[in-house]
């Protein structure tokens, strides 16, 4: 529907097939011609009679198998051929060149891989759309919508290809979607680490953790546990859970193999890592040198990449980041924080790209604990309409 406004908009005449009656009358009402049944081999043949056994100059595909194949077939001289389905592609389907004679072409459009690929181009595409629509020349296409607790019967409905325009899944003030109590995986025969883990958010994570049925803890900070957090691990430990407890510096390689090297000689197999450990040192870039970067970069960055690097030849069950939106908004005074928390964004995604867990979380701030819930952050993230996440909450998510 949206390549046919294209096309009028081009002064092309237009022969269309659907495979419905209710959508054929559909494309008559919106102006075309010669409507024909897409669940037909006849269209061909059809559209050979029409042109005077011309064919036509350019035949937009999403047809697969034979269809495909009589598609190509009422190219004309010098015609392009664009595929837009993906079936054919990927079944590695095989196609004769005899079929290309007379300077014929044949696209095969993969638009999810260029947006990757060739994102100046696409800006361009989207700067045109948005002048057609400005002109008038393009519309909007028409939507069905479905809250997000009906995703099945969308998915369903487009499987039938019931839809015509756009499907889009919406929320509902009333819906509420569950997390399938498995998808978070804990074991009580395995060990997890949770680096800043003596901090608010590290000893939050380490009793979620437990609270989830791990009873093996390795929990690393820079100094020794407070009062409060001595507390807090003798709990954990009446629960029943081992909790030893290291002063590691996570941005030093060595000292990050030592402390795997212990885990593996007296603990049970580590099975997941939670690197909460952050520091701030805040500063326009004009009075930031070298030291007040490493400190802020070496807790942050620095460990989480001696993490990765400890662990590639590890079967983890998850790999989480505690990162920071100051990544994404770069927040005043705070260019170390910024880089070293999108450097966390990066490393999750390249590991997932590496068929590696990676999870980075952007967190915004914590209204109780955590390094934004003291002096005067809070409130300049709720003037951007930023709320804080209580600490029940956000360990939860």
């Amino acid at each position: 529907m949206a390549a046919l406004q294209i096309a009028r908009r081009n002064g092309a005449q237009v022969f269309a097939t659907a495979g419905t009656e209710s959508k054929r009358d559909l494309l008559r009402s919106m102006g075309v011609e010669h409507v024909m049944d897409s669940r037909s081999l006849a269209f061909a043949d059809e559209v050979r009679v029409l042109t005077g056994g011309r064919g036509v100059d350019v035949v937009l595909n999403s047809l697969a198998g034979q269809a495909q194949t009589r598609s190509l077939s009422v190219l004309a001289t010098s015609g392009r051929f664009v595929e837009i389905g993906k079936q054919d592609v990927y079944d590695n389907s095989h196609l004769g060149l005899l079929a290309l004679r007379q300077n014929r072409s044949f696209f095969a459009v993969d638009l999810e891989s260029m947006l990757a690929d060739r994102p100046q181009l696409i800006a361009t595409f989207l700067e045109q759309l948005v002048e057609g629509f400005r002109t008038g020349e393009l519309h909007p296409l028409p939507v069905s919508e479905f809250p997000y607790s009906a995703a099945v019967d969308a998915f369903t409905h487009v499987a039938r290809a019931r839809h015509t325009g756009k499907v889009v899944l919406r929320p509902d003030s009333h819906d509420r979607v569950w997390v399938s109590p498995d998808e978070f995986m804990v074991r009580p025969d395995a060990t997890y680490l949770v680096t800043g883990g003596l901090g608010d958010l590290g000893r939050h994570a380490a009793r979620y953790l437990v609270d989830q049925g791990a009873r093996h803890l390795m929990l690393v900070g820079r100094r020794e546990p407070s009062p409060e957090a001595a507390r807090e691990l003798d709990q954990l430990r009446r629960a029943g859970a081992q909790v030893e407890v290291r002063a590691v510096d996570v941005s030093q390689a060595d000292q990050v193999d030592g402390l795997l090297g212990e885990v593996d000689d007296a603990m049970p197999t580590l099975a997941g890592v939670v690197h909460a450990a952050g520091t701030l040192d805040d500063g326009m870039l004009q009075q930031l040198d070298q030291a007040r970067f490493d400190a802020v970069w070496g807790a942050k960055a620095a460990g989480a990449w001696n993490l990765h690097r400890a662990t590639l030849e590890r079967d983890l069950d998850f790999f989480v980041l505690y990162s920071s939106a100051a990544g994404q908004l770069g927040s005043p005074g705070q260019g170390n924080y910024a880089a070293a928390n999108a450097f966390l964004d990066g490393l999750a995604l390249h590991r997932r790209h590496t068929g590696l867990p990676g999870l980075s979380i952007a967190w915004g701030p914590w209204s109780e604990i955590g390094l934004a819930a003291h002096g005067d952050r809070d409130a300049a993230l709720a003037g951007h309409g930023i709320a804080g996440l209580t600490s029940q909450r956000g360990t939860e998510a």
